[in-house]
């Protein structure tokens, strides 16, 4: 994955945050956290009482069609089921009475209810998107600021660049290694520090004179010199120079070993606590006794050199003045660049500055909206849901008492019909099951008595006791037949 598609998967990332935002402020996020917890209780009951009108409209459908089975009691229906469906409209009455109470919850309360809701969850969106508006014209103007900023750190360093040599005053120099910001890759070059003017110049060889300089740090925009560990830029004796301002880039330098890294560091550090007295001119030259000794390093000079080196320059000296004059064409041109740069990147600032200062008084604005919405959407959910639910429970109460009124005839008709049945019709089917009677024997009649016959003539007629036999065996069906009409009264009085 290289660099380009290494931001652009930020960039998404990024977004995605951004409009998955939700604010967690302290008067904001809390109310958000009840209206959604309501929100959810809300959903699940009106759920819960669609699933009940829905079952509640099928039990009505099912009473409606038992209704229908009643009518005169004729020989070809059931007096049961005639008795079952008798009561059956009036159960469909109050179960469509119970239907229509769960539908007026539903369709009525519910609705505006889940009504304000979505009001309210606008508003609160509504908000959202102010603060992430708010939010990317701040980074806006921190970048503006950011790029201002080194826009005028560019030109005080151009700036700090001597003319002549005899405006520098060498305090300490020495070879280091400079890491570019952009590319972050080390690059060899000769440092030369002056304490007066808090400039830092980077040479490109050692021979080279202070207005020669490719780059130059002003030392008063910085605070802090530190040494950093060699596993952290991977190069050994490696120090960095902190800003003051985070728009600012940060310096890192290295040392050809660990000694001559802390001397750089405490005279950085030196330089950029030095306070300038205030009899002292700009181009005064310092008391030695507080100057810091530069270390001894080897200079060269064209008169040190030979005679070759010195024709060789004088030959190459109009060039030299040629490439000179186009430096300072170029860096003239680069400070007007910079200075409209900046001119303009000010004039953006302070539109997006104002901007914000519009946006964040809009989200307050609709922070207090939002604030107010919430807190009345909770008094109305509160208010409604006590007398709608109260209106439903009232409903299910009154159902459920006419329909247990209702039942209660029912129940007394079916056990009436229960003992209306005949006991031999009720006990056939388990007398079937049993072994067949015993046949009965037939009673021989009795003998006409004569006139005149007598008493003895009169039992020797009867066969020896037969009338006897019958009169036991009428005794026995009577006694039988006693308890089961003693139980089909008990069942009429009940």
């Amino acid at each position: 994955m290289n660099k380009t598609e290494a931001l652009e998967v930020l960039e998404r990332v990024s977004t995605a945050i951004m409009d998955t935002y939700t604010e967690t402020d302290e008067e904001i996020g809390p109310r958000i956290g009840e209206f959604e917890s309501s929100e959810r209780q809300l959903n699940c009951t009106i759920d819960q009482l669609e699933r009940m009108r829905d079952a509640t409209i099928a039990l009505h459908g099912s009473a409606v069609q038992l209704s229908q089975l009643q009518g005169p009691s004729t020989g070809d229906k059931v007096p049961s089921v005639h008795a079952f469906s008798e009561r059956q409209e009036g159960l469909a009455h109050i179960t469509q009475q119970l239907a229509t109470q769960y539908d007026r919850f539903v369709s009525g309360s519910a609705n505006q209810l889940k009504g304000r809701a979505l009001i309210v969850a606008n508003k609160y969106k509504s908000y959202c998107n102010k603060t992430l508006e708010l939010r990317r014209r701040k980074a806006q103007l921190q970048l503006m600021l950011r790029h201002m900023e080194c826009s005028k750190l560019r030109s005080l360093e151009r700036a700090k660049i001597p003319a002549t040599p005899a405006e520098f005053t060498t305090a300490m120099e020495g070879p280091l290694s400079f890491r570019s910001t952009t590319t972050r890759l080390w690059y060899d070059c000769y440092a030369r520090l002056d304490s007066r003017r808090k400039v830092l110049l980077l040479l490109n060889r050692p021979t080279d004179p202070p207005s020669a300089a490719t780059k130059a740090f002003a030392l008063e925009k910085y605070v802090l010199a530190h040494e950093v560990p060699e596993a952290y830029v991977q190069r050994a004796a490696a120090f960095e120079i902190m800003p003051l301002q985070t728009e600012l880039p940060l310096i890192t330098l290295a040392a050809n070993g660990s000694m001559a890294s802390r001397k750089w560091v405490c005279a950085l550090q030196q330089a950029m606590d030095a306070v300038e007295p205030a009899g002292q001119k700009a181009g005064e030259v310092p008391d030695p006794a507080t100057a810091l000794s530069p270390l001894p390093m080897p200079r060269a000079s064209a008169e040190e050199g030979d005679s070759s080196l010195t024709s060789t320059l004088s030959t190459l000296k109009p060039l030299t003045d040629k490439l000179e004059q186009f430096m300072d064409f170029s860096y003239t041109k680069i400070d007007e660049l910079d200075k409209r740069f900046s001119l303009t990147l000010a004039e953006q600032a302070s539109r997006v500055e104002a901007h914000v200062a519009q946006l964040a008084r809009d989200r307050e604005l609709l922070g207090q909206v939002v604030v107010s919405a919430l807190d009345e959407f909770k008094s109305e959910l509160q208010a409604v849901m006590a007398s709608s639910l109260l209106e439903v429970a009232q409903a299910q109460l009154d159902y459920h008492q006419s329909a247990a009124a209702q039942m209660i005839h029912v129940c007394a008709a079916l056990r009436s019909q229960a003992a209306a049945i005949p006991s031999s019709s009720r006990q056939a089917p388990s007398s079937s099951r049993q072994a067949p009677p015993l046949a009965t024997p037939t009673a021989v009649p009795a003998a006409t008595p004569t006139p005149g016959a007598g008493p003895r003539e009169s039992q020797g007629a009867d066969g020896g006791g037969g009338g006897a036999a019958d009169s036991i065996r009428m005794l026995a069906s009577a006694q039988t037949a006693a308890p089961a009409a003693e139980g089909s009264e008990e069942d009429i009085i009940e």
